[in-house]
């Protein structure tokens, strides 16, 4: 059983007194009982879990969600393995009669993005203007919150062309190595009152490499000095670099995706 297998036992055992403590499940325990990555990441999930059901709670089904899930799925490309749900997400997708209620919450966190970072910044306990926080904060998206694409196209400049129409960060050229990709489409996104474009690459691999852009005017330049070195954050390899007036952000789609080969 590998980390992300733990997890996946872990996560029904956190949402659940009741989960059954089968030989997988006990196999999890054991991993994150000499783990200290695996204990990390699940007392994030038991302090994030309470509040994000009390977000859900309180917020009704959207009447358009069956639809707006029909429509995600009918666009989403055949050829390669996209991922613009999670594997919990697709795993969801087989759980019957929870599905719509369950899928009810996954919606709501999509639409509604600031939650989602509002409670990282209060975990990490970072400043704002860090370039870790930024970091974290993209990395906590791709790796736990189910969205979808604004707009799906494998042309850049037509994701230039929709990202300059919304206002939202455009890149200023791109590495040879991101470039060779092939694009899947964009989202805008908010980060602290700030606008921030996500465009979204397939690997050769199927893999996604996601491209955070996040303009710098008003940024101090020194709390942005670890951009060019890779590290983990969220079990996702993350890395960038800075021009004159943009920051880019590369971000794994799972542990298993090298980022480094993009940034030259």
């Amino acid at each position: 059983m590998n980390k992300q297998e733990a997890k996946e036992r872990l996560s029904a055992y956190l949402q659940s007194s009741e989960a059954e403590l089968d030989e997988q499940m006990q196999e999890a325990l054991e991993m994150a009982e000499s783990d200290p990555e695996l204990q990390e990441w699940m007392q994030l999930q038991a302090e994030m879990d309470p509040q994000l059901r009390e977000a859900f709670d309180q917020t009704p089904v959207p009447d358009d969600l069956e639809a707006a899930l029909l429509e995600t799925v009918r666009a989403a490309p055949v050829a390669a393995p996209a991922r613009f749900f999670s594997r919990n997400l697709l795993w969801a997708f087989g759980a019957a009669a929870a599905v719509i209620l369950g899928l009810g919450s996954f919606f709501y966190v999509r639409q509604n993005e600031v939650l989602i970072q509002d409670i990282q910044q209060s975990i990490t306990g970072k400043s704002p203007d860090d370039f870790g926080n930024f970091r974290d904060g993209m990395a906590y998206y791709v790796r736990n919150v189910y969205f979808q694409l604004d707009h799906l196209t494998e042309d850049l400049t037509s994701i230039e062309s929709w990202l300059d129409n919304k206002e939202a960060p455009v890149y200023e050229g791109l590495p040879a190595g991101l470039t060779a990709l092939v694009p899947i489409g964009c989202k805008q996104l908010t980060w602290q009152d700030q606008n921030v474009s996500l465009v979204c690459f397939h690997t050769a691999d199927g893999k996604i490499v996601h491209l955070f852009i996040l303009n710098r005017q008003g940024i101090d330049a020194s709390l942005y000095e670890d951009i060019t070195a890779v590290a983990n954050s969220q079990s996702l390899e993350t890395g960038g670099w800075m021009t004159g007036s943009t920051v880019y952000l590369l971000v794994g789609s799972d542990p298993q995706v090298d980022i480094e080969f993009a940034l030259g």
